[in-house]
């Protein structure tokens, strides 16, 4: 019987029923109205009020009016009723109600089973949608295509592929395999699922019935499994077709294209969205931002960002840009972005501009943001916390650091990793060690604030290490990673050959190397070819470098970045244009890079070809950075060529104005030529402009202490004894017929004052201290923040030879290992 509603009682009912709408409370309303009614609604009006329950998820609604078709006695032998309430409970995921209800069924048809099927597939549970599926088949009813593409959106991750492969199987026992759309939910349970291989099987049996969505989703596939190259060949053989790809698609292939290699196809894809009229939306703006982004395309996706409209950008959008300047070393772009920001910062904001910060090295900026992230009660959260440590300790203020870090009231592994790190670099190698220890008897003793060292974590700890030379302390690391079980971990192992390089002690570094290498880690092998390329040692680097690809490795970015380095620092030109040269004919998976052009650079004017490689700088398809026109500067200096070097101090200072390198450079060339007037002038203008000459630290480990000295440093508790270690060198050095390089030292002074100062530079300190404080025999490690200039180069060679020690002096651009009175650098640095 037809039954009418009461206009009076029924308007939030009628409401929902004549629109579209799936407002809650609009449904609410209608759940109330159909409540208050005298008698009860037909059997149509609960299925559509069910039917927008599903779609709006409206779970406590749609239970409700289960309770009133039970109350009303709506159910026995309404079969179609009954799939209504299975359907609903399956798309609001409730599996259990929906079983329940399926089970209360009198009758059960292709729909009720369906129906089933969706609730476990919405819900994840592979296992249970394959038992429904094989209960359907033994009560002898027949799944369709829907019921097989429902049942296996229930596979979506590498756990569940096996239970994927078993529905595969009934879609071909039911020849329901032909059918594209069937075909195409495989494709897409396979990529989810992780097997690359099956989805190729089942994209090749479609050579007929392939579309764009097939397209798309074994597209999306490469990309989402690292085949870049196959991603980007599939989409470009769609577009030979004719075939346009999805937007969802189109989105998948640009999150693969994260390098600046991939950037011509990147805007490829972007041309695409543009033609498609997608670019408008904010999903696919978004995307197009992030792939620039990681692209190292800054300003292409700075076009982007300010190319959409202001209302539609959200925090997504900011944080995209925020991230792209981040992580392309423009911190201080970030910053000004940040400052034109109206909406609400999110944690991600904030993260992103703490780490703008740490690149600018803006403490004060970084304490107001603290100061907000207080405000919006975010300085609980673990990872803004953990980006508060990050912040305070790369700006130097290692204080402000642990002081964040004492205050969280959770710590994750990057928490202690973070602040250890922080000690290690500040030297603070004790209290690093303190903290470390800490750190492991929290674990040991299962405290509730404990966290289990993991791989990345000893890695982080160990290049800390390596950073400063601080052996011991990398040591005791590296055997609690090994107890641990880490031991054969190839990050771990890499990062272990790494601090036995950087620490000079590169016959250990080899024995870790070979122990490990049957691994094909292309980065284990790069840490090795580095020690041998950075301490002069170019033909063990060559060698390695051959080994390498005779054991299948292929090698990357970096490993051409090494052994052009290697080339570089033994005057190997030919050899070293030889192998740029290969990197566009034989290794065309690499792509050449400015750090590349700049070792090629570095290359020519160590060799003193100083016009070539000015000319090889000014013709780069890329704008030389400031590393590459410093290098050039160096090598200028050291042939004497003091015109060019005016000359390429000022295109430095073009670039950089604010680049003391640059000045001093200029000083010191003026001061070279006696025009003592122009240095005064030089010196005067960074003054005025707030730039301050990087003054020469040198820091060596003693124990589970680091040593800093500045030049002409007698602030150290041994000072006196220092000095006279320092004197009887001095008289011994000149005994073996030392000569102090004097036009070393650029100042207007007399020349017993050059001598006196040459004595007084920070690396001479630190041996001293070394030679004073540890045995015999005992090998000296050495970091300097500048370059060694030749006079202290020829004086750390006699004095290894002279204290028979091992001495490894580290400085920004090389490794030196001096014994026996001789250098690993041969000389030539």
């Amino acid at each position: 019987m037809r039954v009418l509603l009461a206009s009076s009682s029924s308007r939030g009912l009628k409401r929902c029923l004549h629109t579209a709408s799936l407002d809650r409370s609009d449904i609410a309303s209608a759940v109330l109205d159909l409540e208050k009614q005298a008698v009860r609604a037909e059997n149509a009006t609960y299925a559509r009020l069910l039917q927008r329950c599903a779609r709006a998820q409206a779970l406590p609604e749609g239970r409700k009016i289960h309770s009133l078709a039970v109350k009303h006695n709506l159910l026995p032998g309404n079969l179609i009723l009954g799939n209504h309430i299975v359907s609903m409970y399956a798309h609001c995921d409730s599996p259990g109600d929906a079983k329940a209800a399926f089970d209360a069924l009198e009758q059960r048809n292709l729909y009720s089973w369906t129906g089933l099927v969706a609730a476990f597939a919405i819900s994840g549970q592979s296992k249970e949608t394959l038992r429904a599926l094989e209960r359907m088949r033994q009560d002898g009813v027949r799944p369709d295509a829907v019921t097989f593409i429902t049942a296996l959106g229930s596979c979506g991750d590498p756990e569940s592929l096996r239970d994927g492969i078993r529905i595969h199987q009934m879609v071909v026992d039911s020849r329901l395999e032909i059918d594209p759309k069937v075909s195409n939910a495989l494709l897409n349970m396979y990529k989810k699922c992780g097997s690359l291989s099956h989805a190729k099987r089942v994209f090749a049996k479609m050579e007929r019935t392939r579309n764009v969505i097939s397209w798309s989703i074994m597209a999306g596939a490469h990309a989402l499994h690292g085949n870049v190259w196959e991603a980007l060949r599939h989409f470009r053989f769609m577009l030979l077709l004719g075939i346009k790809a999805t937007k969802s698609a189109m989105v998948t292939i640009l999150s693969a294209c994260s390098s600046p290699a991939l950037v011509q196809d990147g805007r490829l894809i972007h041309s695409c969205i543009a033609l498609s009229g997608f670019e408008s939306e904010l999903l696919v703006a978004n995307a197009v931002m992030t792939m620039y982004g990681r692209c190292g395309a800054v300003e292409e996706a700075r076009k982007v960002f300010d190319a959409m409209d202001e209302a539609l950008r959200d925090v997504v959008s900011w944080n995209i840009m925020l991230s792209a300047y981040v992580h392309n070393d423009r911190g201080k772009d970030a910053i000004q972005l940040y400052q034109r920001m109206q909406l609400r910062a999110d944690k991600v904001t904030y993260v992103s501009l703490l780490s703008a910060c740490s690149s600018a090295e803006d403490v004060g900026l970084g304490r107001v943001l603290h100061k907000q992230i207080v405000n919006d009660e975010l300085e609980k959260n673990v990872i803004v916390g953990n980006a508060l440590v990050s912040m305070y300790a790369k700006c130097g203020s290692h204080t402000e650091a642990r002081a964040v870090f004492d205050k969280m009231e959770q710590r994750s592994i990057i928490s202690w990793t973070t602040i250890i790190s922080a000690y290690v670099r500040r030297r603070l190698v004790a209290e690093a060690c303190h903290l470390f220890q800490q750190m492991l008897e929290l674990e040991k003793n299962g405290s509730s604030q404990r966290v289990k060292p993991d791989a990345l974590a000893f890695v982080t700890i160990l290049n800390a290490c390596a950073d400063v030379s601080a052996l011991e302390q990398g040591k005791m690391v590296s055997e609690q990673a090994a107890s641990c079980g880490l031991s054969s971990d190839k990050a771990v192992g890499t990062a272990v050959v790494n601090l036995y390089g950087k620490c000079g002690e590169i016959e250990e570094g080899r024995r870790i190397f070979d122990g490990v290498c049957s691994r094909p880690d292309v980065q284990l092998w790069n840490a090795m070819i580095a020690v041998y390329a950075q301490f002069g040692q170019s033909h063990e680097a060559l060698k390695l470098f051959w080994r390498m690809e005779m054991e299948g490795v292929r090698p990357d970015s970096f490993s051409f970045v090494s052994i052009l380095l290697a080339c570089s620092h033994t005057g190997l030109e030919d050899q070293g244009k030889s192998y740029f040269t290969s990197m566009t004919t034989e290794y065309r998976n690499v792509t050449r890079t400015i750090q590349h052009f700049g070792c090629v650079a570095d290359l020519l004017g160590r060799g003193g070809r100083l016009k070539e490689a000015e000319e090889f700088l000014e013709k780069l398809p890329v704008k030389p950075d400031a590393v590459a026109w410093t290098s050039l500067l160096a090598a200028c200096r050291n042939h004497r060529d003091l015109k060019r070097a005016k000359e390429v101090a000022n295109k430095l200072l073009r670039l950089e104005p604010r680049c003391a390198t640059g000045y001093v450079a200029l000083s010191n060339i003026y001061a070279e030529l006696q025009k003592w007037h122009a240095v005064a002038k030089v010196r005067k203008f960074m003054a005025e402009q707030g730039v301050k000459k990087e003054r020469g630290v040198s820091t060596i480990e003693i124990g589970k202490y680091m040593h800093d000295f500045a030049t002409g440093d007698d602030a150290h508790p041994r000072n006196r004894e220092i000095r006279e270690e320092l004197a009887k060198l001095h008289s011994q050095m000149k005994e073996c017929g030392y000569v102090p390089d004097t036009k070393m030292v650029l100042h207007f002074v007399d020349e017993q004052e050059k001598e006196r100062l040459l004595f007084s530079h920070s690396e001479r300190l630190a041996i001293a201290l070394g030679l004073i404080s540890t045995p015999l025999g005992t090998p000296l490690r050495v970091t300097k923040n500048l370059r060694v200039c030749s006079d202290c180069h020829t004086a750390t060679k006699l004095i290894s030879k002279i204290a028979g020690r091992k001495i490894v002096v580290r400085d920004p651009t090389r490794f030196h290992l001096f014994k026996d009175g001789k250098c690993s650098c041969q000389d030539y640095w």
